[in-house]
């Protein structure tokens, strides 16, 4: 099988699957922190829960993990930060919420099992200009290792099971040009960027004097072109497996 016919057999096996669970981790090259550790259970048609646990950038570990999720049952969407509570109108809605925050994982998978689950500009698994690489072990599975373009030239890398098709690690690099950057700079300074950090200030407990230090550093802070990648790990992956409907309903 050629790289293209290995991700379109990827694709035909996840719509297959009637639920599908992981545990993983998120890795992030080139950017500080420890990175994520996650959790996901999918049942059709429209039944998912992703839970996720972040460390602060800088003081890594050493403090405790913000803990994240978002919830559908297919009628009603929440999600909860740090406890948190909030609801969405639309599942769409909750996804867009949680998809940066989760460093894309909480879209990855979820794009493959339901597509279109959330729009994206560009999907890996669309990737183009796909390619073979010599087969590899991960977690002592073989797997089939393929590279392509998903936005910039070859910077996709999936690592396929060899025997159910299932993804076992994704990277994806991530380059921030001139041009980004100074895209970026206007957008973090904009009213509607500002009104977003006070309310996630107001949330947290931040002071006002501490907000007000903390907009008036992002009025003057520089995003440096750059690149970098995130590694998804999918340690356990199960699938067709009963999973309890009142795992969809409680926070």
């Amino acid at each position: 099988m050629n790289g293209r016919d290995i991700l379109e057999k990827m694709r035909e096996v996840y719509l297959s699957f009637d639920s599908y669970s992981d545990v993983g981790t998120v890795e992030s090259i080139g950017l500080p922190g420890p990175g994520l550790e996650f959790q996901t259970y999918f049942k059709r048609p429209l039944n998912y829960r992703f839970h996720w646990r972040s460390w602060h950038p800088y003081f890594g570990k050493s403090k405790p993990a913000d803990e994240n999720t978002v919830l559908s049952n297919g009628e009603s969407f929440a999600s909860s930060y740090n406890g948190e509570i909030e609801h969405s109108q639309s599942f769409a809605m909750m996804l867009a919420g949680a998809a940066g925050i989760s460093r894309g994982s909480v879209l990855n998978i979820l794009n493959i099992l339901l597509p279109g689950s959330l729009q994206l500009s560009h999907n890996w698994h669309e990737m183009t200009e796909v390619r073979s690489l010599p087969e590899e072990l991960v977690d002592n599975v073989e797997c089939f290792h393929i590279i392509g373009t998903a936005k910039n030239s070859e910077d996709t890398e999936v690592w396929i099971e060899k025997n159910s098709f299932v993804v076992r690690c994704l990277k994806e690099k991530i380059t921030i040009t001139e041009e980004m950057s100074a895209q970026m700079r206007i957008e973090q300074q904009s009213m509607e960027r500002v009104e977003i950090m006070k309310e996630a200030a107001k949330k947290a407990g931040m002071s006002d004097e501490n907000l007000e230090k903390t907009l008036v550093h992002l009025a003057t802070v520089g995003f440096e072109p750059m690149t970098y990648s995130h590694i998804y790990n999918y340690t356990t992956v199960t699938v067709d497996q009963p999973i309890d409907d009142t795992l969809f309903s409680n926070l």
